[in-house]
This record gives structure tokens, sequence and C-alpha cells, in this order.
């Protein structure tokens, strides 16, 4: 169990054996014990997010993917991850319009 008080529990996959995973959704369900007794439950998913800057630009680099070519694409990601060194901003602005 992922967490558990007197009142409140959490849940998850790993719950039941299965293996966390950081690049899918986690489904996870949340149940709470009201002081009459009755019980609130809800199910859902969550994604984990972005946890680095590796994901950052794979993120970037499938979001782009269809409107930039791909000399683009990581000349703007390059700029931006390097972007406290770029003195002149339009020059990372003009690498986002598709040519």
């Amino acid at each position: 169990m992922s967490g558990c008080t007197t009142k409140i529990c959490v849940f998850s996959p790993q719950d039941q054996g299965q293996p966390a995973t950081r690049s899918k959704a986690v489904d996870m369900r949340l149940r709470i014990k009201l002081r009459d007794g009755r019980v609130l439950e809800k199910e859902g998913s969550r994604s984990p997010g972005i946890t680095d800057w590796d994901d950052l630009a794979a993120k970037y680099r499938d979001c782009l993917g269809e409107i930039l070519p791909g000399g683009q694409i990581e000349q703007s990601l390059q700029m931006i991850q390097e972007l406290e060194k770029v003195k002149n901003i339009s020059k990372v602005i003009e690498t986002l319009i598709p040519k």
C-alpha cells in the first residue's frame, strides 16, 4: 500500500505486485473513511510528468516533430537548454519558425 492512515488509504499498482513505471499513467485509488462510518472512494490515473531533462527533450521532440525539421528541433532544443548563455532571444525564436 502506498500510504495509509486509519482514515485515508492510497493504493497503487505496486500494491498488487506490479512494477513502478515512469513513462505510463499510474492508476490510483483513494479511500477515505468518514467519522460517521461512510467510506468515499475515488479511482483515477495520473501521469508521472516530466522528471528530468531527457523526458522534457523527448516530449519537446514529439510535440514539434510534425511542425519543424529535425535539425531545427535539435538547434532550438540546444539553445533552450543553454538559455542563460543566449545573448539575443530572437535567435531562439527564429529556430521555432518552420522553414
